[in-house]
């Protein structure tokens, strides 16, 4: 078989190889870090969002989380106060534990706007109360899971969520770290 055949027989191969190779979602590691202040604490669910809104047992608190920087590989950076917030309903009916301390079950939704895009993350995990809660630089540990529910860019990814809200000077940090397609 000569090679102007071979080229003949499988360049349009090649050509629909692309094309599909091409069309693909990006995949592979997403990571969000948020950084932010207490806005309000409510009584009762938030409501910002489906997700959120649930209070399985109650009583329930919203606390809300304004923005102050925002950093991520597929949203981009946002150092705009106020572009963005977290809403925790923490569901103190279901906590655990002891006089000493205790972990509570939250649902949450973040909104954040980036220089890349624009994305809703929904995660659930647990708040505890923090080890030294007298220190000044007392913090709630924060652990849990996520999902991204929309992107203005038509991202999907889900992952583990880390981080602490302070106990006494109430600011929020937050990883986000997951795989993306």
């Amino acid at each position: 078989m000569s090679l102007s055949k071979i080229q003949s027989l499988y360049a349009p191969l090649l050509a629909i190889m692309f094309s599909v190779w091409a069309s693909q979602a990006w995949a592979g590691p997403v990571s969000v870090t948020f950084n932010g202040d207490l806005l309000n604490t409510l009584g009762g669910a938030c409501s910002t969002s489906a997700y959120n809104s649930q209070c399985l047992v109650g009583p329930c608190i919203c606390q809300e989380f304004e923005n102050k920087k925002t950093t991520g590989n597929l949203i981009g950076k946002n150092t705009t106060e106020g572009d963005g917030e977290i809403d925790f309903t923490i569901d103190k009916g279901l906590k655990v534990g002891s006089s000493a301390g205790d972990c509570s079950p939250f649902l949450a939704s973040a909104f954040i706007s980036g220089s890349k895009d624009i994305e809703q993350i929904d995660f659930n995990g647990t708040i505890c109360s923090p080890p030294n809660p007298a220190a000044a630089t007392a913090k709630q540990p924060i652990a849990g899971g996520w999902g991204m529910e929309s992107s203005s860019h038509g991202h999907s990814a889900f992952g583990t969520v880390s981080g602490a809200a302070g106990f006494n000077v109430v600011k929020i940090i937050l990883r986000f770290k997951g795989i993306g397609a």
